[in-house]
Order: structure tokens, then C-alpha cells, then sequence
């Protein structure tokens, strides 16, 4: 009898998940697996790019707006695919440029977190092949402004060399980079370095090193800029 009580107890007891949480834990488990998958396939890239001698220092040179000497720096670790980044572009950015950037108070740097699959790193690849030509400013405008759904083409290799010649950029130069795969490797390498910063999603804006969260909301954002001025 008292067996059977402990049983019945026993089954009283727990807690059958629900089919929407079993769902709901299924897509984070994938998710979390798609995520150290593309972290490992970055390590095994750029060591295979380090044994053959290639250099893998994180994507091209610095990508930055404003003061060198500026009191704050600004990092947005963003996906040129990421509907998220596209409104952060349309509103926070611009108003950032408006009141810090343009006055000298804060450098504003751009940082390559492109996870959201090929054609995100596909996207990152030709931004720093337009860096090679000075313009990666406004290659990351056009990205921003011909964003599309994700995967579908929209930042297919011949879009991203017809977006270069759109611009004017040199065609031959830029689509030679491009095929290459020149900045392939330094892409993944700066994916693996926002992932050790703690970096999850797009965009990620740091504030003098520090992260801040919901940084994309421009309230939140002046709010620590103000604070980083007045540390100083």
C-alpha cells in the first residue's frame, strides 16, 4: 500500500511539459547547436588559412566614423542580413551621427557579426572589399538600404558586384576580391571574436568596451554615452 501511495505521489508529481515548450526548448537546442557549428567551422577556416601563411587579423581595417581622439567609442557588432540592424541604421545611427559623432564626442566603429548564414558573410566579404577602395560607408549604406528576407538572394554574389558598380567603385578590383575570398577568413575570425565578448545577436552595441543592453534603443544608448563623457 504504501509502495503504491509513493507511486501515485510520484506521478502526481511531476511536471509534464506542455507540446508548445517541448517545441520551444527543441528550436534553442538547434539554435545553440547552428551557433557552435558556425563558431567551429570560423576556428577551423582561420587555422587552416594560418597554416598556409595567410594572415587572419579580423576583417580589414578599422571601420569607423568620427574623432580618432573622441572620449567615447561606439562598437556595433551587426549582420547586414538582420531586419534589427536595418532600424538601427534608419533611426539610432543617425540620430548617434547627428548629436556624437558629427560634434567630436564619440568615435562610432562597425564590427562584423555576420551569423545569419551565407549571404551574411557574403555581404561582410564585399563591405570590406569596398573598404579596400575607401568606401565602406557607403557600401554599408547600399547593404543596409537593398536589404531583403534572409538567404533568398538578395546579397547573392553578382547583387553584391552589381551594388559595387552602382556606387562606382572599380569593378574589376572589387569583383576580383570578392571571388577570392581575400576577406573570408577575417570575417569568420571576427565572428569568433564577438562570440567571445559575449556577443548573441545583431546588433550588439558596446559602449567604451562596456556592452549595453538594449543599446539599440537610442534612449538607453545616449543614456551610457552621457555617462562614459561624465566619467571622464
Amino acid at each position: 500500500m504504501k509502495k503504491s501511495m509513493q507511486k501515485k505521489r510520484t506521478a502526481q508529481g511531476r511536471v509534464v511539459p506542455s507540446v508548445k515548450a517541448r517545441r520551444s526548448d527543441r528550436w534553442l537546442i538547434i539554435g545553440v547547436a547552428v551557433f557552435l557549428v558556425l563558431v567551429a567551422a570560423g576556428v577551423a577556416y582561420a587555422l587552416t588559412a594560418q597554416d598556409k601563411g595567410d594572415v587572419v587579423p579580423g576583417a580589414g581595417s578599422e571601420k569607423s566614423k568620427g574623432s580618432a581622439t573622441a572620449q567615447v567609442v561606439v562598437e556595433e557588432y551587426a549582420d547586414f542580413q538582420c531586419p534589427a540592424c536595418r532600424r538601427f541604421f534608419d533611426t539610432t545611427a543617425r540620430q548617434l551621427e547627428k548629436e556624437y559623432v558629427s560634434t567630436g564626442k564619440v568615435k562610432f566603429v562597425f564590427r562584423h557579426y555576420a551569423f545569419l548564414g551565407q549571404e551574411s558573410r557574403w555581404a561582410a566579404e564585399a563591405a570590406e572589399c569596398a573598404n579596400d577602395q575607401g568606401r565602406f560607408w557607403d557600401y554599408y549604406d547600399k547593404l543596409f538600404t537593398e536589404q531583403g528576407g534572409e538567404n533568398v538572394g538578395v546579397f547573392s554574389k553578382p547583387n553584391l558586384q552589381r551594388f559595387a558598380a552602382e556606387l562606382g567603385l572599380d569593378a574589376a578590383r572589387f569583383n576580383q576580391c570578392l571571388t577570392s575570398g581575400k576577406y573570408t577568413a577575417s570575417v569568420f575570425a571576427d565572428i569568433n571574436q564577438a562570440a567571445s565578448k559575449g556577443v548573441r545577436g545583431t546588433p550588439t552595441l558596446f559602449v567604451n568596451g562596456r556592452s549595453v543592453d538594449r543599446g539599440s534603443d537610442y534612449a538607453v544608448l545616449r543614456q551610457a554615452i552621457e555617462a562614459a563623457l561624465s566619467a571622464d
